[in-house]
């Protein structure tokens, strides 16, 4: 971990989370804006934000596939994670990222269920 970006995180909670800031600097670091998207829906601001497109070709491109789990469902935020990477591939998102021969692709699933949350790379 890098002692110049770690003082970032100084006296802020997520510094407390051991496991966090082993992770911290070991990934790449993914800068969306979000300014330019509008929706008159959170699901259709969620669908907007679904493919990240890098202006450069090199850059990777992300899928992020979201979804939100009603609190008295019995599936896990795990299996629904897992389902949600199934779902980029099913419904074959990175078509889009492909054609403008964008080739270097991170797949995510982030899944929500009350206050739990579930982060997966595909």
């Amino acid at each position: 971990m890098k002692e110049e970006s770690r003082k970032l995180f100084d006296k802020l909670n997520i510094e407390k989370d051991k496991k966090i800031m082993e992770l911290q600097g070991a990934y790449p670091v993914i800068f969306i804006t979000l300014k330019e998207l509008k929706s008159d829906s959170f699901e259709g601001f969620l669908n907007k934000l679904r493919l990240v497109i890098p202006k450069d070709v090199s850059k990777f491109g992300i899928i992020i596939e979201f979804k939100k789990i009603d609190e008295l469902s019995k599936e896990s935020v795990e299996e629904a994670a897992k389902n949600a990477l199934k779902q980029i591939k099913e419904k074959k998102y990175e078509s889009e990222l492909l054609e403008r021969e964008i080739n270097n692709i991170i797949k995510l699933a982030i899944v929500f269920k009350n206050k739990d949350i579930e982060i997966i790379r595909g």
